[in-house]
């Protein structure tokens, strides 16, 4: 089995020795021996102890920067069991924390370990303390369900509130679909950003740069030409065939990419929509029929 999958920005290969100044980088970073400890202070004996015991799994992704080539951080699978049941782990350099690379790579290395091409495992489970808010909104982002709490458990050589969570082979997709159900056929233009910016993590696609963004909205723009030519051509077709797609799925793609690019960059489309409203009232257009000219 090849340990080795991609994102938009990432790489996820196997771990290996020449790993080790980067894994005791992150791993011994204080915030993240705060967080996974409860103190920022940890020895050099237990990051090596440590870094065995990561060489030592059947799974265990680096995780690596596309755009410099280093290693931020990894992703863990232990208790492997009967290939039905695992649970995961994850550590990402803090230097990187708030650009929504975990999610890009757990979403990644969960699909990988549910796919049949992958582990084919039926369920995943993750603990983590629930104090550790940004790892608890990491995994509800991923359509991870919260089990149970074990209130006062050892954690890391520390006493914590332990939540326990799991994502199942089917969980993403009825996650999908909870989501579509609840958005409705007259959803306001603010339910349908948001509901793109839910959908689109829990599919794993995450981090797109600005210039893919545009030149996938570019792609689908010429579809829906496409797609026009052919409607006033007098031509039909059924969507889902190789000779394209309707002009209202074109249009939904359109959609769909332009609330993933006004999600990256913070806009509120209904805001924008309405401020360059006012500013078009009582605008007049003279436009030239290219048929007539």
């Amino acid at each position: 089995m090849q340990l080795n999958t991609q994102t938009e920005r990432l790489i996820l290969r196997k771990i290996h020795t020449d790993d080790f100044n980067a894994f005791a980088e992150y791993y011994g970073h204080p915030a993240v021996a705060e967080s996974l400890f409860g103190h920022p202070d940890i020895d050099k004996a237990t990051i090596a102890d440590a870094f065995d015991f990561n060489m030592g799994l059947e799974i265990c992704f680096s995780i690596v920067l596309k755009s410099t080539g280093k290693v931020i951080g990894n992703i863990h699978f232990v208790n492997i069991t009967e290939h039905y049941l695992a649970e995961v782990g994850y550590i990402l350099h803090p230097d990187h924390w708030g650009l929504g690379l975990m999610t890009e790579a757990l979403a990644a290395a969960v699909n990988f370990a549910l796919d049949d091409y992958g582990l084919g495992l039926a369920k995943i489970r993750a603990a983590t303390a629930m104090d550790n808010m940004p790892s608890v909104r990491l995994l509800e982002r991923l359509g991870f369900t919260h089990e149970a709490t074990l209130r006062d458990a050892a954690y890391g050589g520390r006493v914590a509130d332990v939540g326990y969570f799991s994502a199942k082979r089917d969980s993403a997709a009825q996650s999908q679909q909870e989501l579509l159900d609840g958005l409705g056929p007259s959803a306001s233009l603010a339910e349908i950003q948001a509901y793109v910016s839910k959908v689109l993590r829990l599919r794993g696609i995450v981090g797109q740069t600005m210039q893919h963004a545009l030149l996938l909205l570019c792609e689908e723009v010429g579809e829906l030409a496409k797609a026009i030519r052919k409607n006033t051509a007098g031509m039909s077709f059924e969507p889902g065939k190789q000779d394209g797609h309707s002009a209202a799925e074109e249009l939904a793609d359109i959609i769909i990419i332009i609330c993933e690019i006004a999600n990256t960059m913070g806009i509120n489309l209904a805001e924008a929509f309405i401020a360059k409203e006012r500013e078009n009232v009582g605008r007049v257009w003279d436009f030239i029929d290219g048929d007539n000219s």
